[in-house]
Parts: structure tokens; C-alpha cells; sequence
């Protein structure tokens, strides 16, 4: 079985998607805090 068939997986990769979507609109200066 692909592992992106798994539910598990769509969902996190939608779930990446977001959070992206979310911290693109954070200051420049947030993004070590962000990634640390």
C-alpha cells in the first residue's frame, strides 16, 4: 500500500497547507521563533 493513500497522510498534508497558509501572513522577525 502507497503511503499517500493513506488518510492519515491527506490529512496532513492539508493540515501543511494551512499552517502555511497562516504564517505567510507573520512579520519577517517571527520566522526564527517559528521554525525553531
Amino acid at each position: 500500500m502507497d503511503h499517500k493513500n493513506l488518510d492519515a497522510w491527506k490529512m496532513s498534508i492539508d493540515l501543511v497547507a494551512e499552517v502555511y497558509k497562516v504564517t505567510k501572513a507573520f512579520p519577517k522577525n517571527e520566522e526564527y521563533g517559528i521554525t525553531s
